[in-house]
């Protein structure tokens, strides 16, 4: 156990780090851009923990930074991941049953299976489906498949060095209007750019979309299915000014651009959350960079384009900064989403640059931070979305810090709405 968890640490410094590069450059701006956010006038209120509570750390042997969102089973539970370390080493599957209480139902190893990203899929078949990250050479990711009593099985495993039918898989899968599964891959592809890529239930593989940069490049993010049947998404990159897109696909790969994200001061840039379709018909979602303080927007664009920037987010102490996960639209018409960085400052999280928090936003741009995350328990850097239980109450996990103490891996947390 003591051998596995100190690989499963080393791995997961290895995974801040690469976060906290992805943090930096996005923050990279913010010290020559101080001095005139000063002056500005804020509209953002101190954060005031809407009873925030732990419902569950984990310490290395329960599994440790999760890098997911949380749904709902068929037996009305939540389940979660987590990315790293468990009974096995390479992460597990966790359900999160009545009265909260929490229990691992299946472990991965380092057999070219490790590190499941981003949330399970319930699918129709009554087994949960997701992504991981590569366990052995010559893999650069797998889709996998979890029974209801454990059983883990593979449908899929991503081929390294950019294959043509896509490498590095995104966190997340959705069902499909036809009964198959969605997903994005950073990598890979006819056009080098990421894929879209489709799998049925009986495991038949097929690459539907190839990005070409053009068109968008490197989805980071889950797929959208809207009501008329169209998926939509986000690019990290490409477009026009190779900021990053938004766009819509429908089944056959056919691929329309709604928005090419433009960076600077006025734009946001580089998404890495998914869009939602909310309830006014528009879609809604953040970027990781860009806006008035260069740390992230959150926009909102309607189905044919036309996109308008809600909220810049900045390192003022309270605001949250470089926003990773997508929006959650709550039972009270509000959206929700949280900050991988940012909150009170100074602060030995992230560089400095803080823990990150939950905030809360209307559809015409009132916002509130509503929790700030500390070194305490209930974990630092949400990476994913929240997910609205039955009670009403909001669900999220944390990824933790690598470089505090083994009881920091990560939380799972609820809130209650504002």
């Amino acid at each position: 156990m003591t051998k596995r968890f100190t690989q499963a640490l080393a791995r997961t410094r290895a995974r801040g780090n690469k976060f906290a590069t992805v943090l930096v450059s996005a923050l990279c701006g913010l010290l020559t851009i101080a001095a005139a956010r000063a002056a500005e006038p804020r509209a953002i209120e101190p954060a005031v923990d809407a009873d925030f509570k732990v419902v569950y750390q984990f310490d290395g042997s329960n599994g440790g930074t999760p890098y997911t969102a949380l749904v709902r089973g068929a037996d009305r539970a939540l389940y979660g991941t987590t990315w790293n370390f468990g009974p096995s080493g390479g992460g597990t599957v966790f359900r999160v049953g009545a009265g909260e209480q929490v229990t691992t139902i299946t472990a991965f190893g380092y057999n070219g299976s490790a590190g499941p990203t981003g949330p399970v899929l319930l699918a129709p078949d009554g087994n949960f489906y997701g992504v991981g990250d590569a366990g052995s050479p010559g893999i650069a990711g797998n889709l996998f498949r979890v029974s209801s009593t454990g059983t883990i099985q593979y449908p899929h495993t991503f081929p390294a060095n950019g294959d043509a039918s896509g490498s590095n898989p995104s966190p997340g899968l959705v069902l499909g209007p036809d009964g198959a599964l969605y997903g994005t891959a950073t990598a890979g592809g006819a056009g080098g750019a990421g894929v879209v890529f489709r799998i049925t239930l009986a495991g038949e593989y097929s690459v539907v979309h190839s990005f070409t940069w053009t068109d968008g490049g490197a989805p980071r993010a889950r797929l959208t299915v809207g009501v008329d049947g169209l998926f939509y998404g986000t690019t990290e990159g490409g477009g026009t000014a190779g900021q990053g897109t938004v766009f819509k696909m429908d089944l056959q790969g056919n691929v329309t651009t709604l928005h090419s994200f433009a960076g600077g001061a006025v734009d946001g840039a580089q998404p890495i959350g998914p869009v939602i379709a909310a309830q006014d018909g528009r879609l809604y979602g953040t970027t990781s960079s860009g806006g008035a303080n260069n740390m992230g927007t959150v926009y909102r664009t309607g189905r044919k384009g036309h996109e308008h920037v809600l909220h810049s987010f900045a390192a003022d102490g309270v605001d949250g900064t470089v926003p990773w996960s997508g929006l959650l639209q709550a039972s009270n018409g509000r959206f929700y989403g949280m900050t991988s960085s940012g909150g009170p400052l100074p602060s030995v999280c992230n560089g400095g640059w803080g823990c990150g928090t939950i905030y809360e936003i209307t559809g015409d741009g009132r916002y509130h931070v509503v929790h700030a995350f500390t070194t305490g328990p209930g974990g630092q850097y949400p990476l994913e979305s929240l997910y609205e239980a039955q009670d009403g109450r909001l669900y999220g996990a944390t990824y933790g810090d690598p470089n505090l103490p083994t009881d920091r891996l990560g939380a799972v947390f609820s809130i209650r709405q504002r």
